[in-house]
């Protein structure tokens, strides 16, 4: 018998019990039909507790499913006045929907064999050398520069000690980023003018705004230096906060090699985006220094401590942000909005000293809005925050940090590799 035969008997075989116990009632109502339903429920639970063979949860769920959809489909007909008693009876629903009830039970039975199979190998201490046994060939080409990283993550590999993880885990972030690299000039070369594309949009609309407004200056800055300024650092820092969290939450391929951690992944996307950024703006000021339209900053080392601030907190965020989608996967729809709510008050579009005196405190709470001023009065001479606290901002950048790392590191057990 194949298994489209045993299908069909599974699916009939309910049909024909039903119909046979509906037929027979003396008072063909709704109330009645539903006491046959619950009986049939019961009695296949019944029997399935008193059955002595090894019948496994995914077939118990199938017949309980499968069941539950007879019933629906067999009680929808008979309200649209359907004869279900003719010989002919055969709803091709049903048919339908015990097909994909039992394509779903051999899929989770397939997953939860993997899952077996993947144990028993980190049991064995196997589990990177199956692992690339069974890899496509593009993937062993991926995996072959984690190689050298990965040789020195091993703690067995060398001498016990702090230098030896600290050397590992330089070693598979470095081996993870040339991988990323790779993937983004693979994927798309349209990706890659894409983030040189981005940063400008935003500069010409922060740009424009105040061109239309007829403002040259603001508060002693030149308007296109100050629209790069803020529209660069800005779109790095919302990449971070989206990659980090994506690769904390959903990206498991490779924490199936055992030195490799979700921080590690996290903290290879962040330093992608920071190298890929600060050449983004080094592009963008050259061109506009060419043309005349971008100023050179004032205090260059001040600003390199700037961005890389503003850079941690992204990747402070996008820790929070991940560890919270690893208990409640949605989370990260709602991302998008937080950030863009995190956007208007963290003085990408403006500084503080713009508003109103009793709107200032408002958005003031930000520490993000300290460091882009910060930033800002670094980059220019001729502006001197009179809002920003320097202590303020860099106190919440330890707490926003502290925090994404110990929740990052609650979450580490619930992340498993696929």
């Amino acid at each position: 018998m194949t298994s489209a035969d045993v299908l069909q008997q599974d699916w009939d075989g309910y049909l024909t019990l039903l119909r046979h116990a509906l037929r027979d009632l003396p008072d063909n109502n709704v109330k009645t039909r539903r006491a046959v339903y619950n009986h049939a429920e019961k009695t296949q639970k019944q029997i399935f507790e008193e059955d002595e063979s090894e019948t496994d949860a995914e077939d118990l769920d199938y017949h309980h499913r499968l069941l539950r959809t007879t019933i629906r489909i067999l009680e929808h007909d008979i309200r649209a006045d359907i004869d279900v008693f003719a010989d002919s009876y055969a709803p091709p629903d049903l048919r339908e929907a015990a097909n994909k009830l039992a394509e779903a039970r051999d899929l989770r039975r397939s997953r939860k064999r993997n899952a077996a199979a993947r144990e028993a190998r980190l049991v064995e201490g196997g589990v990177q050398e199956d692992y690339l046994s069974r890899a496509s060939r593009q993937d062993l080409e991926l995996i072959a520069h984690l190689s050298n990283g990965l040789f020195l993550a091993d703690p067995a590999r060398g001498k016990n000690g702090r230098g030896t993880r600290v050397a590992g885990a330089i070693g598979v972030i470095r081996a993870i980023l040339i991988v990323q690299f790779q993937l983004i000039a693979s994927e798309s070369r349209f990706g890659i003018l894409w983030m040189l594309i981005q940063p400008a949009v935003l500069l010409t609309l922060i740009s424009l705004v105040y061109f239309i407004l007829q403002t040259q200056f603001i508060m002693n800055m030149d308007v296109p230096t100050f629209a790069l300024l803020g529209s660069t650092t800005w779109i790095m820092c919302r990449q971070v906060i989206f990659r980090v969290s994506t690769a904390v939450a959903h990206n498991r391929v490779f924490i199936n090699l055992p030195p490799v951690r979700p921080i590690h992944q996290a903290l290879a996307c962040a330093i992608q985006y920071l190298i890929i950024y600060a050449v983004v703006f080094i592009i963008l000021l050259t061109g506009g220094r060419l043309v005349n339209m971008i100023t050179l900053p004032a205090d260059v080392p001040k600003v390199v401590n700037y961005v890389v601030a503003m850079w941690l907190y992204g990747l402070a965020i996008g820790l929070i942000f991940g560890s919270i989608a690893v208990y409640w996967p949605f989370f990260l729809r709602l991302a998008s909005v937080l950030e863009r709510g995190l956007q208007l008050f963290s003085s990408v579009f403006f500084v503080t000293e713009q508003l109103p005196e009793e709107y200032r405190a408002y958005v003031l709470w930000s520490p993000t809005a300290h460091g882009m001023q910060l930033l800002r009065a670094a980059y220019f001479p001729g502006y001197a925050s009179s809002d920003a606290n320097p202590t303020y901002f860099y106190l919440c950048l330890i707490v926003v940090l502290g925090v994404g790392l110990l929740a990052e590191k609650h979450a580490r057990p619930r992340i498993q590799p696929v």
